[in-house]
């Protein structure tokens, strides 16, 4: 014999308002879930940046012998393109150039995203075997603009002190040593 149960099972209208309800959650939360994967992304980067110029300058002094951070072109030519695979190299002989006898000691890969910006104000960042730069100082920076913008700046100054610009004027991207904001992608 067949009996029913009353109560077990959703009318129509329970499950109208189920469905709209999991709808409105969905608006909200799939954008507030793209803007933390964005800045998660972001502070990823921001730290792998700082880490490979802190390594730079680290492993400068561990081997008294220049090292140097840039991007590389196919014939291990240093390049002013930021967004390239960067690449950290000892540089014996100071040429701006990984060559045969020289030792690349890490990498960080390419930025294909056109919403993000690496940028240098020079073609290399290198620091001689007391970890000074000398003249190749400058700042460093990554721009995220997304549904959010997230940016950090390291700038590198003669004697191979490495610091974090601000952000003074409360724009959310920090400025570079002249006042001007960061570069970021056009968009």
């Amino acid at each position: 014999m067949l009996t029913i149960r009353r109560g077990q099972a959703f009318v129509l209208i329970e499950l109208i308002i189920v469905v709209v309800i999991s709808a409105i959650i969905a608006t909200i939360g799939v954008p507030a879930y793209q803007r933390f994967t964005q800045n998660m992304q972001a502070r990823q980067e921001i730290a792998r940046l700082k880490l490979v110029v802190d390594f730079t300058r680290n492993r400068a002094v561990a081997t008294t012998s220049r090292t140097t951070l840039c991007p590389l072109d196919s014939s291990g030519q240093c390049i002013n393109d930021w967004n390239n695979a960067l690449s950290v190299f000892n540089d014996k002989n100071n040429n701006r150039r990984l060559d045969s006898d020289e030792a690349q000691l890490t990498s960080i890969a390419a930025t294909t995203d056109p919403a993000i910006l690496r940028s240098f104000n020079g073609s290399v960042i290198s620091f001689d075997d007391r970890g000074f730069a000398g003249s190749h100082t400058g700042s460093l920076s990554y721009c995220l603009q997304g549904q959010i913008t997230r940016g950090a700046v390291f700038i590198i100054s003669r004697i191979g002190r490495v610091r974090a610009g601000y952000d003074q004027n409360d724009d959310n991207l920090p400025e570079l040593p002249d006042g001007n904001n960061i570069p970021c992608p056009a968009g």
